[in-house]
């Protein structure tokens, strides 16, 4: 029988790299990304985070950290870049776009499919060394502990040793597939990110010329 870990790559990896297909984040491959594409990659990667995480973090069954999450997860990460940037915060995936999350098996698939992630450690490595522009480098928190600490095997090895049968490993299965489904739809399907404020240029005062 193949691992956990086998199952969940063979069969949910391949539907996370079209996500990570996307333009939106396929610009973050690039050898320079411009701070506009990066700004909008964290907007939109927060807003599907923050709708599914702190339901998988609720769970009895780990901690944050047991998962190899900081405290606060990937959500407060993004949500200090995203201040650091000056980036207002965009809409939060409504709850079509997740997966089932009726039963623990549920939801060891969405955690392992946000563990694995379409931003993937080669991403994250480039965006640290000299792939964003100098105005980006104060907001690396999400992309530094990406790179540093996001490890699917070990969310998988985590899980496989909580679950009780071959049904459960098949939900979980099917649930990252459905985690993975969603996060292509979201970010196919997510409003416009908001433009960042510019100050209004104030106007000159018209000289109105000597007094009489």
């Amino acid at each position: 029988m193949n691992s956990l870990a086998e199952a969940l790559e063979n069969q949910a990896g391949p539907l996370l790299d079209r996500a990570g297909g996307h333009p939106l984040l396929q610009a973050l491959r690039g050898p320079q990304v411009a701070a506009q594409q990066y700004r909008r990659a964290l907007v939109s990667l927060h807003g599907y985070c923050r709708s599914l995480e702190p339901i998988l973090l609720a769970r009895p069954e780990w901690t944050p950290h047991e998962l190899g999450l900081p405290p606060g997860g990937r959500v407060r990460l993004l949500e200090q870049d995203l201040q650091l940037l000056g980036a207002p915060r965009g809409p939060t995936a409504p709850l079509a776009y997740l997966p089932p999350l009726t039963r623990f098996p549920e939801h060891a698939g969405g955690a392992w499919a946000l563990a694995r992630a379409p931003l993937d450690g080669g991403n994250a490595a480039g965006l640290l060394n000299g792939g964003l522009p100098s105005e980006c480098h104060k907001a690396r928190s999400f992309v530094g502990w990406h790179c540093r600490h996001a490890d699917s095997r070990h969310t998988a090895a985590l899980i496989e040793g909580l679950l009780e049968s071959e049904s459960d490993r098949k939900r979980t299965v099917a649930a990252a597939r459905a985690t993975a489904h969603g996060l292509d739809r979201w970010l196919r399907d997510a409003e416009p990110v908001p433009a960042l404020e510019s100050p209004t240029p104030s106007r000159p005062a018209r000289d109105a010329g000597p007094r009489l």
